[in-house]
């Protein structure tokens, strides 16, 4: 998500290794991680095939993830927290 010139937005970031993903109702798309926690994606999202791409690729290649929420604060082992963005190192 790019964000206009003088925006603001706070995110919290989280290092994961997804460990098991769930394809729900409605196309929702549910990641559940190591240690505790869960991310979640909806199908109408415009970032949703990269997301379910990258999350594929790391579990495969047995990688961890970092994991963008939107706000401050966010606890890294709540279950359910909608994720906005995602990374995957080599």
């Amino acid at each position: 998500m790019l964000m206009g010139a003088g925006t603001a937005s706070a995110y919290t970031e989280c290092t994961v290794v997804p460990t098991a993903v769930f394809a729900g109702d409605e196309g929702t798309f549910y990641i559940v991680y190591a240690g505790g926690g869960s991310g979640v994606i909806g199908s109408y999202d415009p970032d949703f095939k990269q997301t379910v791409a990258l999350v594929t690729a790391a579990m495969l290649a047995d990688k961890q993830l970092d994991v963008r929420y939107a706000g401050d604060g966010v606890s890294c082992t709540a279950g359910g927290q909608y994720v906005i963005g995602i990374r995957l190192y080599r």
